[in-house]
């Protein structure tokens, strides 16, 4: 299916969050009486779910990249590149998160509470492992690449204009620094062009409608069966 070409959509197109656009089913209320079979709630359908179609995301044109700022939130990103904070589950499939606790960067705040309840405090700064750091020699030819695990012992030997040189380039890394680093990873993500945000939208709409069927009531709402009725 052709992606279409971008077309300016009114405010009013956006202004909708996440859930309010999902589906609903006309579900049996557990609350009622078990003699009242007829009883029905209505609740969001949760079984679907919106995605981003494969044919963009073989593209690495169609995003861009971008480090997350201090403490902004997923909302804050997204009022800053679609002008529409509710459009924050646009950053989050785009960059297929679906923890935001383990898979967005934390706070300041939060990481010091998340050290803390995860480490003593006389833990933080003692070595967590050893790295290493980029050499070259005299031509600038990589001899030991920056960032590789290794023992405390580690070293390298290599040849450079006709001497043998050996070196003990390392770092040492502390659970603080490991922790830290692992955060601020998170904060490269994917920013979905703008352009295909209508597309993103009209196929969570055709998701969410729902085709003509044995439960269908309408576009937006279909029945469930109601386990009551086939108790004595």
């Amino acid at each position: 299916m052709a992606i279409p070409k971008y077309t300016t959509y009114p405010k009013t197109f956006y202004k909708n969050s996440y859930f309010r656009r999902f589906a609903n089913l006309n579900y049996p209320d557990l609350s009622a009486s078990r003699n009242s079979i007829l009883d029905y709630t209505i609740v969001k359908n949760l079984f679907k779910s919106a995605r981003v179609r494969e044919d963009i995301f073989e593209s690495f044109v169609n995003f861009e990249k971008y480090q997350i700022e201090g403490n902004e939130r997923p909302d804050q990103v997204a009022d800053k590149f679609y002008g529409d904070s509710s459009l924050d589950w646009i950053i989050l499939l785009s960059n297929k998160i679906t923890n935001i606790r383990n898979q967005w960067p934390l706070s300041n705040i939060d990481l010091d509470t998340y050290l803390k309840d995860k480490y003593p405090f006389e833990i933080l700064y003692e070595v967590h492992h050893y790295e290493t750091l980029e050499i070259r020699d005299s031509k600038n030819r990589l001899i030991q690449k920056e960032g590789l695990w290794v023992e405390p012992n580690h070293s390298i030997s290599y040849v450079d204009s006709e001497q043998v040189i050996s070196k003990s380039e390392i770092k040492e890394v502390t659970f603080f620094d490991y922790e830290s680093d692992l955060n601020d990873k998170k904060r490269s993500i994917d920013i979905l062009n703008s352009r295909f945000v209508p597309v993103i939208l009209q196929d969570l709409e055709d998701i969410m409608t729902y085709k003509p069927s044995s439960q269908y009531i309408n576009d937006k709402l279909k029945k469930t069966e109601n386990p009551r009725i086939t108790l004595p």
